[in-house]
């Protein structure tokens, strides 16, 4: 097969600006994307939508998916830390940037975005005084990668973006061996 991988890091000096409101996240106002309609009790589902050139895997019905994949067989795959980000920020921040830049690139060309993943290493838990964080060993995060890109190329997707808001060296080492280490088994 071949498939061709991108990883792109999203450094923290760069934090993208996300609407926020005191009582907690609020997504863009794009967000959901075309094709994505609200029902009953405030539930979000996709409506079904011949145009669709991108969507939310998670909010994907099959149908949508292979419309999607046979018009752009990209995968956008946002890559986050649960940790600590001050008072002001969501914890999930990391991740949260990855998934708007992942949902800019889709709409302009096209594919999936799958959620974030939200397994990191070298987070700030190590330190006292910073709670709420999550820390996972490289291993954790390089198997977990690349068992990612395993089954996206095996759902036939010719093009896998890796989205890195965590930009810690021991992470981002982790997922460049796990992309290393796919890209060498698919050669493009």
């Amino acid at each position: 097969k071949k498939v061709k991988i991108y990883i792109e890091y999203i450094n923290n000096k760069y934090d993208l600006a996300f609407p926020m409101r005191i009582d907690g996240f609020h997504p863009p106002a794009e967000h959901p994307p075309p094709g994505i309609g609200v029902v009953r009790r405030g539930e979000t589902v996709p409506r079904h939508d011949a145009a669709t050139t991108w969507g939310p895997y998670e909010f994907l019905r099959p149908a949508q998916i292979e419309a999607i994949r046979a018009r752009a067989p990209i995968a956008y795959l946002p890559w986050g830390a649960l940790e600590w980000h001050g008072l002001h920020n969501p914890v999930g921040l990391d991740g949260l940037k990855a998934r708007g830049l992942c949902d800019a690139l889709a709409r302009e060309t096209g594919g999936v975005v799958l959620p974030p993943v939200y397994v990191a290493t070298e987070t700030i838990k190590p330190f006292k005084g910073f709670p709420h964080s999550l820390e996972h060993p490289p291993g954790t995060v390089r198997s977990l990668c690349r068992e990612f890109l395993d089954q996206l190329a095996e759902e036939r997707f010719q093009v896998i973006v890796v989205v890195a808001g965590h930009f810690a060296s021991s992470h981002v080492r982790a997922l460049r061996e796990a992309t290393d280490s796919f890209a060498a088994a698919h050669p493009a």
